[in-house]
C-alpha cells in the first residue's frame, strides 16, 4: 500500500512538473510575439483582466512553479534615432558637472492626477528580471486629458509649492503669469546668476513670450532633450504622489476593441 502510494506521489510530482514546463514555454512562446498582439486577443489566457474569470488556484501555482508572476507591464515613451542621439549628446554634456552646479539647477515639470485609472487592471504574465524587455513593454504616445493639473519645481536644497492650475490646460501666459514670475523668477534671485531652470520642450514652454521673459529675467534655461521624462528627477515626486493616490482611486474597465 505504501509502494503505490510513493508511486503515485512520484506520478503527480513529475506530471506536475511537466505541466509546469509545458505552461512556460507556451507563454513564452506567446510572449515574443510582441505585447501589442497580446492586446488584441481578448481571450489571450496570460492576460490577467481583474473583472475576467480569475484562473483557479492550480493554474496560478503551475504558473507561479515555471517562475512567471502577474505583473503589470512597463510603460515607456517610444525613442526615434534622434532622441536617442539627442540624449546622449545631453548625458556627455553634464557628465562631468560638479555636486555645486547641479545644485545650482531646478528641475520642474507639470503632471496630472486623476482619482479614476485603469492604469492597474491589465496585467501580463513574465518571468522575474524581465520587466524592461521589449516583449513586456507597452509604449505610450499620448498622456491622460483628464484629472488635476500641477506644476512644481525642486532643487539639491529646497523646492517650490505645488501649483494647482485652475483650467485643465497650461498655455504660454499662464505658465509665465502662475509659474515663471511667482516661483521661478524668486528662486533665481536667492540663487543668483548660476541659477539654471530645466523645462521640457512643451508647446506652452518654448513660446516666444517664455523666452523674451527668461531673457528679461536673466534666467538661464538648460536645453533638454526630447521625450526624456526619465531624465527629469521630478518625475520621482510624481511617482511617489500617484502613489499615495492609490488606495483612492476607482478603477474602469479597460477598453474593448
Amino acid at each position: 500500500m505504501s509502494e503505490r502510494g510513493e508511486t503515485d506521489s512520484r506520478s503527480t510530482g513529475s506530471s506536475d512538473k511537466f505541466r509546469a514546463t509545458a505552461v512556460r514555454r507556451n507563454v513564452v512562446n506567446h510572449q515574443t510575439r510582441g505585447f501589442k498582439e497580446r492586446e488584441m486577443l481578448p481571450d489571450n489566457q496570460y492576460q490577467v483582466d481583474q473583472e475576467s474569470q480569475p484562473l483557479v488556484k492550480t493554474d496560478i501555482w503551475r504558473l507561479n512553479h515555471a517562475g512567471l508572476n502577474t505583473r503589470r507591464p512597463a510603460v515607456c515613451i517610444p525613442l526615434m534615432s534622434t532622441h536617442k542621439r539627442a540624449r546622449l549628446n545631453w548625458s556627455l554634456k553634464h557628465q562631468h558637472w560638479s555636486v555645486g552646479e547641479w545644485a545650482n539647477g531646478m528641475f520642474s515639470d507639470e503632471s496630472r492626477f486623476s482619482l479614476s485609472s485603469d492604469s492597474r487592471r491589465v496585467t501580463i504574465w513574465r518571468e522575474r528580471g524581465t520587466r524592461f524587455e521589449p516583449r513586456n513593454i507597452t509604449e505610450r504616445h499620448h498622456f491622460p486629458s483628464k484629472g488635476v493639473m500641477v506644476w512644481a519645481g525642486i532643487m539639491m536644497d529646497g523646492r517650490t509649492d505645488i501649483h494647482f492650475f485652475d483650467t485643465g490646460s497650461v498655455t504660454a501666459q499662464i505658465y509665465r503669469d502662475k509659474v515663471l514670475e511667482p516661483y521661478v523668477r524668486l528662486f533665481r534671485g536667492a540663487v543668483g546668476p548660476d541659477f539654471i531652470f530645466m523645462d521640457d520642450n512643451a508647446p506652452c514652454h518654448q513660446a516666444a513670450l517664455i523666452d523674451d521673459f527668461l531673457e528679461t529675467e536673466n534666467i538661464q534655461r538648460m536645453s533638454w532633450p526630447a521625450n526624456s521624462l526619465d531624465l527629469n528627477p521630478i518625475e520621482h515626486v510624481w511617482i511617489c504622489s500617484g502613489d499615495e493616490l492609490q488606495p483612492f482611486r476607482t478603477h474602469q474597465a479597460p477598453l474593448q476593441n
